[in-house]
């Protein structure tokens, strides 16, 4: 009995300062958590070194109507006005609400769409390729599109068929997405290992503000390497899919994607935010990122409810 306590505390304990490398932060995701990692490299330029895009639409490309990130978002990519939302984004720098996007021109930029993708579909994702080489250096921004992929995370040991489309929306493509993606954002990388399940550890989610009201479940998890508890290590922050919280799939995307394995030997600490489906206020009923406006105007900014919740765990791990 005393050792179940002992663990239920452990679980809901916020997270512990670690020595983060300076300058390491990179953010990741696919599907809307895509569209909140492509948030979180623009608003926060000036800190974010890289992001890893997957199955994602352009940057404010829902202008606050469900109605947009339902549509053109989505499966109408000639709808998209990619000069239009570059303005807005200008509009929002100048104000203070995101970043310089001058910064923008030494990220490290990996963007993912599967040929086959219906949810998200490659018209959508070839706008955010365009949206971002206005800012990126060339040589910084790399594309994959030639995946036979349906909407997924990509591997190539884990997950359903390449042209599957449902839960967990993790695909075995023969392709490993983390690799690639780290690969890109860091650069010379260690052979991926072995993780230690050991390493996973829950924490409170709450005391950086999360709370129902804003879709953020009370329990997020971490992926701390063996050596991360003696040495400076790097920071990854991850967001999850629709359909791919806690709640949905249990363990499945954070012990499957393939990023813990490239973690484990690289000293990368890998965080994972969760959110929580909600059928109303907020009405978010399969669990996505606010890309769109559900929590508020300032989603995409600096001050966003979910931007400020992840901004407040990196901080609290000692990365910015």
């Amino acid at each position: 009995m005393a050792a179940l306590l002992v663990t239920l505390v452990l679980a809901v304990s916020p997270l512990p300062k670690m020595n983060i490398t300076a300058n390491s932060v990179s953010v990741s995701g696919v599907s809307s958590g895509g569209a909140m990692a492509v948030q979180m490299t623009v608003a926060f330029s000036s800190k974010v070194v890289g992001g890893g895009l997957i199955a994602t639409p352009p940057y404010y490309c829902a202008m606050d109507s469900e109605n947009t990130a339902l549509t053109a978002c989505m499966s109408a990519g000639m709808l998209i006005n990619v000069p239009e939302l570059q303005n807005k984004a200008a509009s929002m720098a100048s104000e203070g609400l995101i970043d310089a996007l001058s910064n923008l021109n030494s990220s490290r930029i990996y963007i993912e769409t599967g040929k086959y993708d219906t949810v998200v579909e490659q018209t959508v994702v070839n706008k955010t390729v365009q949206w971002y080489k206005q800012y990126v250096a060339p040589e910084n921004q790399k594309e994959t599109a030639y995946l036979p992929a349906e909407h997924c995370w990509p591997t190539d040991s884990y997950g359903k068929p390449c042209i599957y489309l449902g839960e967990p929306y993790i695909n075995n493509c023969g392709f490993d997405a983390a690799g690639t993606l780290l690969q890109h954002i860091y650069g010379g990388l260690k052979p991926r290992g072995t993780t230690n399940s050991g390493n996973i550890v829950m924490f409170d989610q709450t005391p950086y503000g999360a709370d129902a009201q804003i879709s953020m479940n009370k329990e997020g998890v971490m992926y701390v390497p063996s050596a991360c508890h003696t040495e400076q290590c790097r920071l990854h922050v991850v967001f999850h899919g629709c359909k791919q919280t806690i709640k949905d799939i249990g363990a499945t995307f954070y012990t499957n994607t393939g990023l813990n394995e490239w973690a484990e030997t690289n000293n990368i600490i890998v965080l994972y935010p969760q959110i929580t489906p909600s059928e109303l206020r907020p009405q978010n009923p399969e669990g996505c990122w606010d890309w769109w406006g559900y929590t508020n105007k300032h989603y995409a900014d600096k001050t966003g409810p979910q931007m400020v919740v992840v901004q407040k765990m990196i901080e609290a791990l000692g990365g910015w």
